[in-house]
């Protein structure tokens, strides 16, 4: 019974051990708690003193390969973290811009900087899925307004 345990443990340790260099974040986290919950269910390794050397060692090896994957899923969940905030704060800033540019009367100016900022916009990277929608729409409302008042002013013109 110790043997089998041993030997399905092993397995389970190359794979975690495998999973551990993932960045497919999602999936590899997913596997790793399935793994977890079949560490649990595959019973207990014995006592200490009865032969499980080898069992300390694949218990050792399970956690480390947890543990640095799952450590460097934080980190790289962090670093988006900062990379989202910087977007955010780009966009945010467009946002403010094309607001103001929304309310000026100089219409050929204000027309050529909104695309301009339009242009900008495209080349900020992604933020958090519910910002982006809420500062697109923001910054989309700012370039119809304008847009609307231009073509009202060249159509009575």
């Amino acid at each position: 019974m110790l043997f089998r345990s041993l030997t399905k443990r092993a397995a389970m340790v190359e794979e975690a051990e495998a999973l551990a260099a993932s960045t497919d974040w999602v999936k590899a986290a997913t596997r790793f708690q399935a793994l977890q919950e079949e560490w649990n269910a595959a019973g207990p390794l014995g006592k200490p003193g009865e032969g499980n050397d080898p069992a300390r060692e694949l218990m050792r090896r399970f956690r480390a390969a947890s543990n640095t994957f799952f450590s460097r899923r934080r980190e790289d969940l962090a670093e988006r973290k900062k990379v989202w905030g910087d977007n955010q704060s780009k966009k945010e800033a467009l946002c403010a811009r094309a607001e103001e540019l929304a309310q000026s009367t100089d219409w050929d100016t204000a027309v050529n900087e909104m695309k301009k900022l339009q242009a900008d916009w495209k080349t900020i990277g992604p933020l958090r899925r519910a910002k982006s929608e809420q500062l697109w729409n923001r910054f989309r409302t700012a370039a119809d307004t304008l847009d609307r008042k231009s073509t009202r002013l060249n159509s009575s013109h």
